[in-house]
Order: C-alpha cells, then sequence, then structure tokens
C-alpha cells in the first residue's frame, strides 16, 4: 500500500527487486608493509628531547620491534615492562587478542627507548600501576593527563610520523606487525619461532603475514621449460 501511494520508493521485503550487495562488499585493503629501510627513518622522527616526543618513539618502537596490535600497546601499565634473568627487556601483555596474558621480548634499540621512558615517568610521580602511553592536551598538545593514549591517537600519531617519512598513505599501525613479521622471515627465521613472536594460534597465520615478494628476475617462471 505504501509504494502503490508513493510514501515507499520500494519494498525493503522484495527480495527480487533489492539488488544483492556488492561483490567487494565487506572486504578490507589488504594490510600494507613498510620497507625495512623506512622503519628506523619513521621512529626517529619522533624526537626524544621532549616528553611527548619520547613517548611517540617509544610508542613506534614497541609496534616495530615488539609486533603488537594497537590495543595491546593502549592497555601497558609501567609495571608491565620487565626484565629476565639474563637482562631481556619483554613487555608482559594483559590484553591480547587471544583473551590471555603474554610476553613479548624487545629487541635492544626498543628496550633502550622503553627504559628512558619508563624513569621519566617515574620521576614525574608516575606509579607503577599507571599507564606508560599517557595523552597530551593543551595548546600545542604539551599538557600530559593521567589518561591513557586512546586507539585513534596511537593512529593519528603513527600514520603521521609515517607521512613524513614518505612512508605512504595507506599504511596503518598493522603495517608495523606485518613489517616485524615479514623481516623476521626475511632473516630465515623460522615460521614456528616467528609464531611465538607474533603470538598467532597457527603457523599458517604468519604466512598470511608474510609480505616478501620476490623479483622478476628470481621468479621461477623464467625457468619454465615444457621439452
Amino acid at each position: 500500500m505504501l509504494v502503490s501511494s508513493g510514501l515507499a520508493g520500494q519494498n525493503p521485503f522484495d527480495v527480487d527487486r533489492v539488488p544483492p550487495p556488492s561483490a567487494k562488499s565487506g572486504q578490507k585493503r589488504p594490510t600494507e608493509m613498510i620497507g625495512f629501510a623506512l622503519v628506523k627513518r619513521i621512529v626517529e622522527r619522533a624526537s626524544d628531547l621532549t616528553p611527548k616526543g619520547l613517548r611517540d618513539r617509544a610508542v613506534l618502537s614497541v609496534l616495530f620491534g615488539g609486533g603488537l596490535r594497537r590495543s595491546e600497546v593502549v592497555a601497558l601499565r609501567l609495571n608491565d615492562v620487565c626484565r629476565s634473568a639474563q637482562g631481556t627487556v619483554f613487555l608482559r601483555l594483559r590484553a591480547t587478542k587471544g583473551k590471555r596474558d603474554a610476553e613479548q621480548a624487545l629487541p635492544g634499540w626498543a628496550a633502550k627507548t622503553i627504559d628512558r621512558l619508563v624513569q621519566q615517568r617515574l620521576k614525574e610521580g608516575a606509579l607503577p600501576a599507571d599507564f606508560l602511553f599517557i595523552s597530551y592536551q593543551g595548546r600545542g598538545g604539551k599538557s600530559p593527563t593521567s589518561n591513557p593514549l586512546s586507539d585513534s591517537g596511537l593512529y593519528a600519531l603513527f600514520k603521521a610520523y609515517c607521512r613524513q617519512a614518505g612512508a605512504g598513505a595507506y599504511v596503518t599501525p598493522h603495517s608495523a606487525r606485518a613489517t616485524a613479521i615479514t623481516k623476521l622471515l626475511a632473516d630465515g627465521i623460522p615460521h614456528r619461532q616467528v609464531q611465538e613472536f607474533s603470538r598467532h594460534s597457527s603457523v599458517q597465520m604468519v604466512e598470511l603475514y608474510d609480505k616478501r615478494r620476490i623479483s622478476v628476475d628470481s621468479n621461477p617462471g623464467k625457468d619454465l621449460e615444457f621439452d
């Protein structure tokens, strides 16, 4: 009745008339990897001479050096930064995708930045249970707060430094994770060990993050023969 009277354009329950969703509906853009040579340039774009700059460099360091997800980064607290008996700095992760606690080792270059940030936060009066990465507000974003850095804030932070370093328009914080996994595989680390780093449920998931591409000179197609 509504359709015939002109009050409705079409019957939403008429499956023969309502077009099906696009074949591309729901598809996400594949995660883009960042060139290995750009990683150091991106991290060093954050000046560690100011408290906020040191925070930014530490965020970039755990993204690239630890392969952390955004939710894991913003949930970190000062007492989640630990050191093993052998001296390895690692992060205790309490908000993982798998809903279980985990421990993530950091490379030396990332550990140094995290250590500096922890010492700075403690000197400012922060407590061990306070968030590691806090947000800033006010003019120029220079006034620290007790609030944690948000997911959206981390996203904007990462995009800004990548843009400054010329990493492209479509990279995201997840690109850092894919880059870290790909670099370990390129260095010859076995998939099973990389799985421990990435904390994936299977080796097959590690394969999905492998962004390595062979050149045309190495492509096996050039030697294909049917003699």
